[in-house]
């Protein structure tokens, strides 16, 4: 502002000087003091006309010094509008700025008012992609089959994954009559998880569920079954085996290295090939429950497994049928049978042996090893007991009748021995 009195304050000072000891238009002198009035007048004017330049005007004259600190218009209105929007809490009476919403699916909604239902819920339809939607269960093929002499074999299903149904054999494909799992049939197959066989089945071929995601077998079949070597091998969800009622033969490595957690047989006649459940890291109890016939090591390397019990039938066990394992607890109850060389040898965790009336024969080296072993209750039916039967058993104490071959061979060997009834 001090740029634009500066021509009104020179205008009169000029005036001053120009009119001093002049003349007035009457040939009078002017005085000074109407110089004065005179020169204060132009100058007022001067202001007055400099007061009406405009911006623009002001901003050329006087350089670009100043254009920064004058506000634009347009932001001025920017922020007004942002003010107002801050000062009002009410989310409905903000303008929201105006956008374009992306195309959204196709979407029907019938609602109670739409329908003749006075209480009809609201119900949404939309175009949703497929997999969003609740998924229908999509029907299972028949297997895949091969025939001989009249009788169809199983090879298998051409599915990836596992449905959400068991897979269900059928008792007939071809019209004839399924009586086998043919050799390597699920072998390795991911999606038989739960596989419910026919009980026309009458075998399974070697490696016929071999490595699959087979998680139980309780299979009853119609009549006897026979299993082939390593059909059953290696099926890490496999927990739980079960047989009952019937005659099952299992074949070479028939279980090795499942992940089978309890073997249970009810009135089941078994015969266990050489090393049937060998190598089974998990399991943890064998019941028993029939006869019983094992090759070697059937159960041997088992170090999870802490009690073993056998009743009710003949039992005939193999060389190293146990040997290795974790067992604390075994007990044979009404049993007829024999206990063959180093079967339970290096049970190191071995505490309690129980063998019932009927028990005839102990093999070479049948409990040696077994450190821990402390009580050892033997039957008067023992007829033969090998020396070697309980080497370096140091604490052990031998439990038997007085007047039995049990009695006898504790005292010849130097086993401390205590009398029953």
């Amino acid at each position: 502002m001090k740029h634009r009195f500066f021509p009104a304050v020179l205008c009169c000072g000029l005036l001053l000087l120009a009119g001093c000891g002049s003349s007035g238009p009457d040939g009078n002198s002017v005085t000074f003091d109407e110089l004065y009035e005179e020169a204060m007048q132009q100058a007022e004017d001067v202001i007055a006309s400099e007061s009406l330049m405009d911006d623009t005007s002001l901003r050329r004259d006087y350089g670009d010094a100043e254009e920064d600190s004058v506000p634009d218009p347009a932001d001025e209105n920017d922020i007004s509008r942002q003010q107002e929007e801050e000062a009002d809490d009410t989310p409905e009476t903000t303008a929201a700025p105006e956008t374009t919403a992306p195309p959204q699916p196709a979407q029907t909604t019938v609602t109670a008012a739409d329908t003749d239902a006075p209480d009809a819920a609201e119900t949404t339809v939309s175009d949703t992609p497929q997999e969003e939607l609740p998924q229908e269960t999509v029907p299972v093929p028949d297997p895949d089959f091969e025939a001989d002499a009249g009788e169809a074999a199983v090879i298998g299903y051409r599915l990836k994954n596992a449905p959400a149904a068991p897979l269900t054999v059928p008792a007939e494909l071809g019209g004839l009559p399924v009586t086998a799992v043919a050799e390597y049939g699920f072998y390795s197959a991911r999606y038989a998880a739960n596989v419910v066989l026919p009980g026309t089945v009458r075998r399974m071929g070697d490696y016929a569920f071999n490595g699959s995601a087979l998680k139980e077998f309780a299979f009853v079949p119609d009549s006897a079954l026979t299993v082939g070597a390593h059909a059953l091998a290696d099926c890490r969800a496999l927990e739980t085996v079960r047989f009952a009622d019937r005659e099952y033969t299992f074949g070479d490595y028939c279980f090795e290295q499942s992940g089978i957690v309890t073997v249970t047989a009810e009135n089941a006649v078994l015969r266990l090939a050489d090393h049937c459940f060998q190598n089974l890291s998990k399991l943890k109890q064998v019941t028993l429950q029939g006869s019983l016939t094992t090759g070697e090591s059937c159960f041997r390397r088992c170090p999870a497994l802490r009690e073993a019990a056998f009743s009710g039938g003949t039992v005939s066990l193999g060389a190293h049928t146990f040997q290795s394992s974790g067992l604390r607890d075994v007990t044979f109850t009404d049993c007829t049978g024999t206990v063959g060389a180093q079967c339970f040898a290096d049970c190191e965790d071995l505490r309690t042996v129980k063998l019932g009336e009927g028990i005839t024969a102990l093999g070479d080296y049948a409990f040696a090893d077994c450190r821990s072993l402390r009580t050892a209750e033997l039957p008067g039916s023992l007829t033969r007991i090998a020396d070697t039967c309980f080497a370096d058993c140091p604490e052990l104490t031998v439990l038997a009748p007085a007047d039995s071959a049990a009695y006898r061979f504790a005292q010849k060997n130097g086993i401390k021995v205590k009398a029953v009834g």
